[in-house]
Protein backbone atom coordinates (compact mmCIF):
# COMPACT_ATOMS: atom_id res chain seq x y z
CA UNK A 1 0.00 0.00 0.00
CA UNK A 2 3.41 2.30 0.77
CA UNK A 3 4.38 1.88 -3.17
CA UNK A 4 0.54 2.81 -4.04
CA UNK A 5 0.87 6.16 -2.24
CA UNK A 6 3.84 6.93 -2.98
CA UNK A 7 3.19 7.07 -6.54
CA UNK A 8 0.00 8.65 -6.20
CA UNK A 9 1.93 11.91 -4.22
CA UNK A 10 4.55 11.72 -6.87
CA UNK A 11 2.22 12.10 -9.57
CA UNK A 12 -0.18 14.84 -7.88
CA UNK A 13 3.12 16.21 -7.03
CA UNK A 14 4.29 16.64 -10.47
CA UNK A 15 0.86 17.93 -11.72
CA UNK A 16 1.18 20.76 -9.23
CA UNK A 17 4.06 22.06 -10.74
CA UNK A 18 2.45 22.26 -14.14
CA UNK A 19 2.24 26.10 -14.92
CA UNK A 20 -0.82 26.66 -15.89
CA UNK A 21 -2.79 24.64 -12.86
CA UNK A 22 -4.87 26.47 -10.80
CA UNK A 23 -6.74 24.11 -8.85
CA UNK A 24 -7.00 20.04 -8.31
CA UNK A 25 -9.86 18.70 -7.30
CA UNK A 26 -10.08 14.66 -6.48
CA UNK A 27 -13.03 12.71 -7.94
CA UNK A 28 -14.46 9.59 -8.07
CA UNK A 29 -13.98 6.41 -5.38
CA UNK A 30 -10.90 6.86 -4.66
CA UNK A 31 -10.48 10.35 -3.95
CA UNK A 32 -9.70 9.98 -0.09
CA UNK A 33 -6.73 7.98 -0.83
CA UNK A 34 -5.53 10.88 -2.98
CA UNK A 35 -5.85 13.06 0.22
CA UNK A 36 -4.14 10.56 2.18
CA UNK A 37 -1.38 9.87 0.00
CA UNK A 38 -0.66 13.72 -0.24
CA UNK A 39 -0.90 14.02 3.54
CA UNK A 40 -4.10 15.38 4.01
CA UNK A 41 -7.16 15.27 6.17
CA UNK A 42 -10.97 15.86 5.64
CA UNK A 43 -11.68 19.26 7.59
CA UNK A 44 -14.86 18.38 8.70
CA UNK A 45 -16.08 14.59 10.03
CA UNK A 46 -19.84 15.21 9.85
CA UNK A 47 -19.30 15.87 5.76
CA UNK A 48 -16.88 12.81 5.64
CA UNK A 49 -19.09 10.56 8.00
CA UNK A 50 -22.42 11.51 5.41
CA UNK A 51 -19.92 11.46 2.40
CA UNK A 52 -19.13 7.56 3.36
CA UNK A 53 -22.52 6.62 3.44
CA UNK A 54 -23.52 8.71 0.05
CA UNK A 55 -21.04 7.10 -1.80
CA UNK A 56 -19.63 4.25 -0.21
CA UNK A 57 -16.33 5.64 0.09
CA UNK A 58 -13.25 3.14 0.62
CA UNK A 59 -12.75 2.68 4.56
CA UNK A 60 -9.07 3.04 5.53
CA UNK A 61 -9.44 0.48 8.37
CA UNK A 62 -9.17 -1.99 5.49
CA UNK A 63 -6.17 -3.09 4.36
CA UNK A 64 -7.65 -5.35 2.31
CA UNK A 65 -9.81 -2.61 0.21
CA UNK A 66 -6.73 -0.02 0.14
CA UNK A 67 -4.96 -3.15 -1.67
CA UNK A 68 -7.60 -2.74 -4.64
CA UNK A 69 -7.00 1.03 -5.45
CA UNK A 70 -5.90 0.51 -9.33
CA UNK A 71 -7.40 4.46 -10.20
CA UNK A 72 -7.11 7.78 -9.65
CA UNK A 73 -9.42 11.13 -10.89
CA UNK A 74 -8.72 14.53 -10.99
CA UNK A 75 -10.35 17.13 -12.39
CA UNK A 76 -7.24 19.66 -13.11
CA UNK A 77 -8.59 23.35 -13.47
CA UNK A 78 -5.87 25.57 -15.50
CA UNK A 79 -5.81 29.31 -16.86
CA UNK A 80 -5.27 28.22 -19.99
CA UNK A 81 -7.19 30.61 -22.79
CA UNK A 82 -8.54 27.42 -24.20
CA UNK A 83 -12.52 26.29 -24.79
CA UNK A 84 -11.31 22.67 -25.03
CA UNK A 85 -11.83 19.72 -21.70
CA UNK A 86 -8.49 17.70 -22.08
CA UNK A 87 -8.31 13.99 -21.03
CA UNK A 88 -5.20 11.95 -20.46
CA UNK A 89 -5.42 8.55 -19.22
CA UNK A 90 -2.28 7.00 -18.30
CA UNK A 91 -1.04 4.02 -16.24
CA UNK A 92 1.99 4.35 -14.46
CA UNK A 93 3.19 1.25 -11.64
CA UNK A 94 0.11 -0.54 -12.09
CA UNK A 95 -2.27 2.88 -11.22
CA UNK A 96 -4.54 4.02 -13.76
CA UNK A 97 -4.82 7.91 -13.91
CA UNK A 98 -7.71 9.68 -15.42
CA UNK A 99 -6.59 12.80 -15.49
CA UNK A 100 -9.21 15.69 -16.74
CA UNK A 101 -7.93 18.74 -17.87
CA UNK A 102 -10.66 22.15 -17.54
CA UNK A 103 -9.86 25.86 -18.75
CA UNK A 104 -11.41 27.61 -16.40
CA UNK A 105 -14.06 29.58 -18.68
CA UNK A 106 -14.99 25.59 -19.86
CA UNK A 107 -15.17 25.26 -15.97
CA UNK A 108 -17.43 27.64 -15.64
CA UNK A 109 -19.82 26.79 -18.65
CA UNK A 110 -19.98 23.25 -17.19
CA UNK A 111 -21.37 24.96 -13.95
CA UNK A 112 -23.82 27.18 -15.92
CA UNK A 113 -25.27 24.66 -18.17
CA UNK A 114 -25.59 21.99 -15.87
CA UNK A 115 -23.62 19.09 -17.59
CA UNK A 116 -24.21 16.56 -15.16
CA UNK A 117 -21.18 14.31 -14.88
CA UNK A 118 -19.38 17.68 -13.89
CA UNK A 119 -21.58 18.71 -11.37
CA UNK A 120 -22.30 15.17 -9.95
CA UNK A 121 -18.29 14.34 -9.76
CA UNK A 122 -17.30 18.34 -8.44
CA UNK A 123 -20.16 18.48 -5.68
CA UNK A 124 -18.89 15.21 -4.18
CA UNK A 125 -14.88 16.36 -4.91
CA UNK A 126 -12.20 16.90 -2.52
CA UNK A 127 -9.85 19.51 -2.36
CA UNK A 128 -5.88 18.60 -3.34
CA UNK A 129 -4.33 22.15 -4.29
CA UNK A 130 -5.97 25.32 -4.42
CA UNK A 131 -3.81 28.24 -3.39
CA UNK A 132 -6.61 30.34 -4.54
CA UNK A 133 -9.55 29.33 -3.19
CA UNK A 134 -11.08 28.38 -6.36
CA UNK A 135 -11.18 24.43 -5.92
CA UNK A 136 -13.66 25.17 -2.66
CA UNK A 137 -15.91 28.04 -4.71
CA UNK A 138 -16.06 24.72 -7.68
CA UNK A 139 -17.42 22.25 -5.24
CA UNK A 140 -19.99 24.72 -3.37
CA UNK A 141 -21.64 25.97 -6.32
CA UNK A 142 -21.36 22.53 -7.67
CA UNK A 143 -23.59 21.41 -5.22
CA UNK A 144 -25.61 24.38 -5.02
CA UNK A 145 -26.40 23.96 -8.36
CA UNK A 146 -27.18 20.14 -8.27
CA UNK A 147 -29.38 20.34 -5.79
CA UNK A 148 -31.57 22.82 -7.74
CA UNK A 149 -32.43 19.48 -9.61
CA UNK A 150 -31.67 19.24 -13.46
CA UNK A 151 -32.65 21.67 -16.53
CA UNK A 152 -35.85 21.26 -17.49
CA UNK A 153 -36.41 18.81 -20.92
CA UNK A 154 -37.96 20.89 -23.44
CA UNK A 155 -41.42 19.97 -25.26
CA UNK A 156 -39.58 19.65 -28.47
CA UNK A 157 -36.95 17.25 -26.54
CA UNK A 158 -39.23 14.83 -25.31
CA UNK A 159 -41.84 14.84 -28.04
CA UNK A 160 -39.19 13.41 -29.76
CA UNK A 161 -38.09 10.81 -27.41
CA UNK A 162 -41.37 9.57 -27.08
CA UNK A 163 -42.26 9.08 -30.45
CA UNK A 164 -38.98 7.48 -30.99
CA UNK A 165 -39.57 5.39 -28.00
CA UNK A 166 -42.99 3.94 -29.35
CA UNK A 167 -41.64 3.48 -32.98
CA UNK A 168 -38.77 1.23 -31.93
CA UNK A 169 -41.03 -0.25 -29.39
CA UNK A 170 -43.25 -1.87 -32.59
CA UNK A 171 -40.70 -2.76 -34.06
CA UNK A 172 -39.10 -4.74 -31.15
CA UNK A 173 -42.32 -6.05 -29.94
CA UNK A 174 -42.59 -7.73 -33.66
CA UNK A 175 -39.47 -9.51 -33.03
CA UNK A 176 -40.73 -11.59 -30.59
CA UNK A 177 -41.70 -15.25 -32.20
CA UNK A 178 -40.82 -18.47 -31.21
CA UNK A 179 -37.42 -18.86 -32.76
CA UNK A 180 -33.88 -18.98 -30.39
CA UNK A 181 -31.76 -16.24 -32.33
CA UNK A 182 -34.79 -13.91 -32.89
CA UNK A 183 -35.62 -14.32 -29.53
CA UNK A 184 -31.85 -13.33 -28.23
CA UNK A 185 -32.39 -10.14 -30.42
CA UNK A 186 -35.61 -9.36 -28.96
CA UNK A 187 -34.00 -9.26 -25.07
CA UNK A 188 -31.09 -7.70 -26.29
CA UNK A 189 -33.10 -4.74 -27.75
CA UNK A 190 -35.89 -4.89 -24.94
CA UNK A 191 -32.76 -4.38 -22.62
CA UNK A 192 -32.17 -1.56 -24.48
CA UNK A 193 -35.21 0.13 -24.99
CA UNK A 194 -36.24 -0.10 -20.88
CA UNK A 195 -32.67 1.80 -20.38
CA UNK A 196 -33.68 4.35 -23.20
CA UNK A 197 -37.20 4.48 -21.59
CA UNK A 198 -36.40 5.21 -18.12
CA UNK A 199 -34.09 8.15 -19.36
CA UNK A 200 -36.81 9.52 -20.58
CA UNK A 201 -39.15 8.55 -17.24
CA UNK A 202 -36.54 10.45 -15.29
CA UNK A 203 -36.34 13.06 -17.84
CA UNK A 204 -40.24 14.12 -17.53
CA UNK A 205 -40.13 13.92 -13.63
CA UNK A 206 -36.98 16.33 -13.91
CA UNK A 207 -34.97 13.97 -11.94
CA UNK A 208 -31.11 13.62 -12.85
CA UNK A 209 -30.28 10.71 -14.77
CA UNK A 210 -28.59 8.13 -12.75
CA UNK A 211 -25.88 6.24 -13.76
CA UNK A 212 -26.56 2.62 -15.11
CA UNK A 213 -25.35 0.80 -11.31
CA UNK A 214 -27.60 3.02 -9.76
CA UNK A 215 -31.04 3.17 -11.96
CA UNK A 216 -32.93 0.16 -10.49
CA UNK A 217 -32.18 1.73 -6.91
CA UNK A 218 -33.48 5.45 -7.74
CA UNK A 219 -36.30 3.88 -9.60
CA UNK A 220 -37.21 2.07 -6.86
CA UNK A 221 -37.37 5.10 -4.38
CA UNK A 222 -38.95 7.27 -6.89
CA UNK A 223 -41.30 4.68 -8.18
CA UNK A 224 -41.81 0.89 -6.82
CA UNK A 225 -44.53 0.23 -8.88
CA UNK A 226 -42.36 0.82 -12.43
CA UNK A 227 -39.34 -0.88 -10.45
CA UNK A 228 -41.64 -3.80 -10.05
CA UNK A 229 -43.03 -3.94 -13.49
CA UNK A 230 -39.72 -3.56 -14.90
CA UNK A 231 -38.54 -6.38 -12.88
CA UNK A 232 -41.44 -8.79 -14.02
CA UNK A 233 -40.19 -7.95 -17.87
CA UNK A 234 -37.17 -9.45 -16.88
CA UNK A 235 -38.56 -12.64 -15.06
CA UNK A 236 -41.12 -13.29 -17.79
CA UNK A 237 -39.49 -11.84 -20.57
CA UNK A 238 -43.02 -11.02 -22.82
CA UNK A 239 -44.41 -8.62 -25.07
CA UNK A 240 -47.37 -7.68 -23.06
CA UNK A 241 -45.53 -6.59 -19.55
CA UNK A 242 -42.97 -4.81 -22.08
CA UNK A 243 -46.04 -2.91 -23.58
CA UNK A 244 -47.83 -2.44 -20.34
CA UNK A 245 -44.41 -0.67 -19.00
CA UNK A 246 -44.77 2.05 -22.23
CA UNK A 247 -48.48 2.22 -21.08
CA UNK A 248 -47.40 3.13 -17.86
CA UNK A 249 -44.30 5.28 -18.57
CA UNK A 250 -46.66 7.27 -21.33
CA UNK A 251 -49.97 7.65 -19.34
CA UNK A 252 -50.53 11.49 -18.30
CA UNK A 253 -46.69 11.93 -18.94
CA UNK A 254 -48.06 15.72 -20.85
CA UNK A 255 -46.15 14.73 -23.87
CA UNK A 256 -48.06 14.55 -26.74
CA UNK A 257 -48.05 13.05 -30.28
CA UNK A 258 -49.68 14.49 -33.42
CA UNK A 259 -50.79 13.01 -36.47
CA UNK A 260 -47.75 15.20 -38.18
CA UNK A 261 -44.39 16.08 -36.46
CA UNK A 262 -41.68 18.05 -37.16
CA UNK A 263 -38.36 18.04 -34.99
CA UNK A 264 -35.19 20.27 -35.96
CA UNK A 265 -31.65 19.64 -34.65
CA UNK A 266 -29.09 21.44 -34.48
CA UNK A 267 -24.97 20.19 -35.26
Amino acid sequence: MKDKLHVINREVSRIKKEVDVIAIIAVGSSKEIILKAQGLKIEDEEEKRQQKEKENVIDFASREKDKDIRDVDLFIVTNEDERKQLRQVKNTEGIEFDLNYFPEKVAKAMLEKKVQFFLEEVSAGRVVYDPEGKARDYIEHGRQIYDQGPPEASKGNLTYLKYNLKSKLDSIVSRKVEDDDLEFEFLFLAGQWLKNLLVYYFKTKGVWIPKDKEILKVLREQDQVLCDKVKDFYEKKDTETLKDIARYVFYEDGVKLGDEMRFKFKF
